[in-house]
């Protein structure tokens, strides 16, 4: 049977289609990823979701979400039910919803368990990886958190397994390549020999620092800008001196290229302290994976050596990874 999975986020909704036929990630697996601001929009999800259902009408569908975390919900369990009673709209009572220890529920049993399936899919990589490995770091490097979920023994060791439990324990870090405000990573740049305080306005992202050094481009700059300007490294300069209360015009470009470079720097040094706090090596995936290329590189992390066969553990993301795991592969 096909397998079609969503991993629905507040943010976006990715999407891994996997064929029966498929021996492996490459052998005809198709994967998409739309923007979809639920913490806004809510009501348009089942909308939303009839236009990424597949042609196939004999595919299973499988579904995680961290959508549910969404202000627009008075709470979490009313964020559940309505992720889950709309993929049952759009796909029908055999959708299955994953759990955090790796079940797939049914979309009855996952409402009244909504604590098992809300947030889950920080689990799914890490758990399809155990089937290979015993003990490594994972760490997942999204567009808006950084997961870091340790794996001893062949099993999830989490200290915590709800985010509130996994921010405690460093296994879950709220900064992302793409949709972390800058001010949330930087409190200053050092700007000629000048301590600047970073304004906590809405002025620039993440996203806008790793554009302009050229380490994402457009297409992977995959949400609104703050200022509605385009994407471009100009603009993304432009956005970073307002960040300090200035403008391109004041602030040289090389300037503002070093406070980039400095945001960079800030949380990269984030991520790896947490990592390091685990004592293990890591296995990196994520659309923000580069981000822990030069820690790799001069060794202040440690990579872990696993052979995965015919999976390329790069490009996992949580939408595949359920997919492979209702599938059965790497075991």
């Amino acid at each position: 049977m096909d397998i079609f999975s969503l991993d629905i986020g507040g943010a976006f909704i990715k999407t891994a289609y996997l064929p029966e036929r498929s021996a492996s990630i490459r052998d005809g697996a198709k994967r998409g990823i739309v923007e979809f601001p639920m913490y806004r929009e809510e009501k348009r999800l089942v909308s939303v979701l009839k236009k990424l259902k597949p042609k196939s009408k004999s595919a299973e569908v499988v579904v995680t979400m961290t959508g549910e975390l969404c202000d627009s919900f008075p709470d979490r369990k009313r964020g559940v039910r309505h992720i889950v009673k709309s993929a049952v709209e759009v796909f029908g009572d055999e959708t299955k919803i994953f759990g955090r220890h790796g079940e797939f529920f049914r979309p009855a049993v996952a409402m009244k368990k909504w604590e098992e399936v809300a947030s889950a899919n920080w689990s799914a990589i890490p758990i399809l990886l155990s089937q290979k490995a015993d003990s490594f770091l994972h760490v997942d490097i999204g567009s808006t958190t950084t997961d870091l979920t340790p794996l001893r023994n062949g099993k999830v060791a989490n200290r915590g397994w709800d985010d509130f439990g996994r921010m405690k324990n460093s296994e879950l870090l709220y900064t992302g390549y793409l949709r972390t405000p800058i001010g949330s990573v930087v409190g200053s740049f050092s700007i000629d020999g000048d301590d600047i305080p970073v304004v906590p306005e809405y002025f620039a992202l993440m996203g806008d620092v790793y554009l302009a050094l050229g380490m994402i481009d457009k297409k992977g700059y995959a949400i609104d800008t703050p200022d509605g300007a385009p994407k471009t490294k100009a603009a993304s300069l432009a956005r970073l001196a307002r960040t300090v209360l200035s403008e391109r015009k004041i602030l040289e470009d090389e300037t503002l290229l070093d406070m980039a470079r400095q945001a960079v720097k800030t949380q990269r040094k984030r991520i790896v302290d947490a990592i390091l706090k685990h004592r293990l090596d890591v296995i990196v995936t994520g659309r923000g994976s580069f981000i822990l290329d030069e820690a790799l590189s001069c060794g202040d992390i440690k990579r872990a050596e696993i052979d995965f066969g015919p999976v390329d553990i790069s490009n996992l993301d949580p939408s595949m990874a359920i997919a492979l795991i209702r599938r059965g592969m790497l075991g």
